[in-house]
Order: C-alpha cells, then structure tokens, then sequence
C-alpha cells in the first residue's frame, strides 16, 4: 500500500484508540498504552503466500480475558481487527477501480477515415498512460468498403513494480471498451515496437487496397513488430503512400511491419469459422537492407537477381511436388511421379544441393536440384566485396 494509505491507518487506529480512552471506564495504572496494545494486537496478522490471517484478533479471543475494563479493551481489539480488514480491503477495491473498463469514443469507424494514431493518443491521454507502450497483438475486422465490424488491440507497458497490460476492443455501441491489469513480468520492449510507431504507419491503409472480387469482408492482423521479412510463397505488397506495390521475390530478403490479410466471401459474423478465401501479406514502413557477404547470405544475395529468384522458384515448392488426400507427387521434366511419404519428405528436405566455395575475389554457388523443369543445375559467382552477381550458368 501507498506510504499515504498506511500513515491514515495508522492515524484511524490512533484517533479510535483516544476515543475509547475517552469513554468511561475503571481507573487503572497505564490504560492508554494497554489499549494501544490490545489494538495493535487486534491488527497483527500472518502471512502465508498471498493468504493473510488475522491471528493477533484470534488470539485476543481465545486467550485474552482481562478483569479490569475488559469492553474497552475489547473495543480496542476489534478496532485493530477493523484496521486489518481495511487494509485488506483497501488493495481489492484499487485494483478494482484501477481495472474498471473506460470507454473512448471513436472518430470514425471507416478505415478511410479512422486515424489510428490519434485514437491511440486518446486512449493514451484517457488512461494517463506513459509514452512507451508496445503492440502484442492488433486485429480488426471491416466489409470490403471498409467499414469496421471489430477491433480487437492488446498492448503491454512497463512500470515501475512489473508491467500493464491493456486489452482494446470495440463494444456493441462501436466505442473502444479499454481494459487493464498488472503483472509483474512481461515481455521485453524495443524501441522499433513502439505502439505510437505502429499506428502511425497503420494510417496509410484505405479502403481502395481491399478491392478483390468475390470477398465480402477482410480481416487483418499483425504482432506490431517491424522485423526481417523472407516469406517467398504468400502474395505480398508494400503499402505506400501511391496505394500498393507488388513485392517480387527478388526483392527479398527485406525489413518491415506485416500484417497478415485474410478475405472471406461469406456474410460476416463474430463466431464464423469460415477459412480464408485470399490470404495476402501487406509490408508496412519497408526498407531493403544491405545484406553481409558471408556464405549464409550467398543464395539469398544472388536471388535478388530477377533470373536466377525464377530458376530457384522452379525448383522448390509446388514446382516440385504435390500432397494431396495422402498421395504424394514429385514433379520432374513435365512428368508427376507419386512416391511415398518419405520418399517425398526426404526430398524436399535434402534438395536443392548448394555447394558454396569462396576463391579471393568471389564467392561461387552451385545448386542442384533433381526435380522440376530442366536445366536442373545453375553455377553462379558473386563478387566477395559488394555481394553482386557476378555471372550464372544453366547446365
């Protein structure tokens, strides 16, 4: 308990312990302090773990039965009994008041015209928050005109005895229901992972950006953290300020928000386990980092050239075999071979065969693979220095 709250207490008990002195009573030598001590006792208590028993008061009633002024003495008791209730009291109801859900009204909720940035400014300002709160989790649901159906925002922030975490969603009258509790650990936060950072970039998206035929509502969710981003099978664009950009898997590795995209083409409703019909990755704030030259940056480094990302893609995933209800196919030259399941797994697992060797000037690459389409075989050299692609060839 606050410093505050305890020198209260302690002024109750003193105050209460002056007035029942006050209230008639035998004469006898020392009462004051005798009644300051049966009230103290009255207070006392033992903890075991977080089970606190009031066990001065149990031991004033079984054993304590004093001849002289035993109703003021017992008075006295029960008044440090109280104070030791209040004080069990007192930590419940802030944590009440303290976790008793606020409500902020929202803008907008058309994500054409919600800022994310200010709402979260809002809430911040609403709560008294601090400035260094991170995202966990953000998820929100809106119809392909972009009208919000949910929003749905954890976040943690850090404090001085632990961590507080906050959980956002929109209630029936689509105003922001806010929730918060602590807890004395929680997860690490680095400065990229920002809430403020987040939203701020969450204001490019529109409306426009969720066009796709057939889909009748959308849901995005992301984890707020900018990080490496190398996920060559999903369909993925930068948002920007010109709307969306096609990513090509050339371009990758790169470094960026994602947020997972998620259409559906069936009526929306909260329980609904409809599946996505489009799965999309949408890259926000996006940078290209210049990658080290070393042997495990080699493959990635000569994928950024256009020709050689194709012939990777050629020959690795769907281009290389199939599963489908148990039946296994590998794919090669245009021909579709079933096979069994370790046959399958294993090769997947140990091709393409990579050989890397480095010479003074360059490093060289030479990649196998049995299956898809021929040339089944490419040798490429890149500069040791400046990482670049140096020359390939198709055997």
């Amino acid at each position: 308990m606050d410093n505050i709250i305890v020198g209260a207490l302690f002024l109750l008990q003193a105050m209460g312990i002056f007035y029942i002195y006050s209230r008639p009573k035998t004469d006898e030598p020392n009462i004051l302090l005798k009644l300051a001590g049966y009230s103290i006792l009255g207070a006392f208590s033992f903890g075991f773990n977080t089970i606190k028993l009031p066990l001065g008061f149990i031991v004033f009633i079984l054993f304590f039965k004093p001849d002289t002024n035993f109703k003021r003495k017992r008075e006295a008791a029960f008044l440090g009994f109280a104070v030791f209730l209040i004080s069990l009291a007192i930590p419940l109801l802030q944590k009440t008041a303290y976790e008793w859900p606020a409500v902020v009204e929202l803008e907008s909720h058309h994500l054409n015209s919600i800022s994310f940035e200010e709402e979260w400014k809002k809430v911040q300002e609403e709560l008294g928050m601090g400035s260094y709160s991170v995202v966990k989790r953000f998820e929100t649901t809106f119809d392909k005109d972009g009208e919000l159906y949910s929003l749905d925002i954890k976040l943690t922030e850090p404090s001085p005895d632990g961590y507080v975490n906050y959980h956002l969603q929109l209630d029936e009258e689509k105003n922001l229901k806010i929730k918060r509790y602590r807890q004395e650990e929680g997860m690490m936060i680095s400065e990229e992972a920002e809430a403020i950072y987040f939203f701020s970039h969450l204001d490019a998206l529109s409306s426009e950006m969720f066009n796709q035929s057939g889909i009748q509502y959308y849901t995005i969710s992301s984890e707020g953290n900018r990080h490496g981003y190398a996920v060559r099978e999903a369909q993925k664009f930068l948002v920007s300020a010109n709307g969306l950009e096609k990513i090509e898997n050339h371009q990758l590795p790169l470094e960026g928000i994602m947020l997972d995209v998620c259409g559906y083409e069936g009526k929306y409703s909260e329980k609904s386990q409809e599946t996505c019909a489009l799965n999309q990755h949408f890259l926000l704030d996006v940078s290209f980092p210049e990658l080290e030259v070393t042997e495990e940056n080699i493959i990635d480094l000569a994928r950024r050239d256009r020709e050689i990302n194709e012939w990777f893609e050629n020959h690795t995933g769907e281009s290389v075999g199939t599963e489908e209800n148990g039946v296994y196919i590998l794919k090669k030259d245009g021909k579709n071979v079933e096979v069994n399941q370790d046959e399958y797994v294993t090769a997947f697992k140990e091709t393409p065969y990579v050989t890397i060797n480095q010479t003074e000037h360059f490093w060289i690459a030479e990649v196998e693979q049995p299956y898809g389409y021929a040339p089944h075989r490419i040798e490429i050299k890149v500069n040791a220095e400046t990482g670049k692609v140096i020359d390939y060839f198709f055997r």
